[in-house]
């Protein structure tokens, strides 16, 4: 680990709402340091904190929880929101915003639950009491959005998830403090590799993290 970053193994976890902003600071990073081994692990929050407390990844990057854990630190990387997202010819994509009634009166195809993005809006829609025409559910986050793209169903995601998808449109869902917070989790006075602070680094640098922080200003 002292020796310039050449050789050791870095474990990051991610939840799919993260895959798409991550993939330039990846290949970036492949380049710089081709001695460091990347294992990335696709799983929901709560099992990527399981991970994280058994020292299994080295950090997570995910959504801030609504409950954090009292052995975990959140450093915040960029402020984000819940959005609808539909293919650039549905009729909800010319809106500035898309109210709860609005959506409602379309198909929807929702991540699965436990994904930090359905989490978010079932918590939403539950006081509300506003029945949604959920037509799918699906756990990965790519095969939701190609599936978006080419049909006129209307799904629910975190706006940085589209980052880089063509095809698609997210519009901001118009309900009250729409705010998530994109951050690295850590475990509390623990050690921290070179490599991560590296990684870290040339991550909140990187073209998609700087469109979420300036899009949000």
């Amino acid at each position: 680990d002292l020796r310039e970053l050449l050789a050791g193994t870095l474990n990051i976890g991610v939840t799919y709402s993260f895959s798409p902003i991550l993939t330039e600071t990846l290949l970036d990073f492949m380049k710089l340091y081709p001695g460091v081994k990347l294992n990335i692990f696709y799983k929901p929050m709560a099992e990527l904190m399981d991970m994280l407390v058994e020292r299994e990844v080295d950090f997570v990057l995910a959504f801030k929880p609504k409950e954090p854990l009292a052995c975990v630190e959140s450093h915040s990387l960029f402020q984000n929101f819940l959005t609808v997202v539909v293919n650039s010819n549905h009729p909800l994509a010319s809106k500035q915003k898309v109210t709860l009634a609005e959506l409602s009166e379309y198909d929807l195809a929702l991540p699965a639950r436990g994904l930090q993005a359905r989490n978010y809006f079932d918590a939403v829609i539950a006081p509300k009491g506003i029945d949604m025409r959920v037509r799918i559910e699906l756990n990965e986050v790519n095969i939701l959005l190609k599936l978006i793209s080419c049909s006129s169903l209307a799904t629910v995601l975190a706006e940085a998830t589209t980052h880089n998808v063509r095809g698609v449109k997210a519009v901001p869902l118009d309900i009250p403090a729409n705010e998530m917070t994109g951050c690295v989790h850590t475990l509390r006075d623990s050690y921290h590799k070179r490599s991560m602070c590296e990684f870290l680094k040339m991550l909140s640098e990187s073209a998609a993290i700087r469109e979420r922080v300036n899009a949000w200003l």
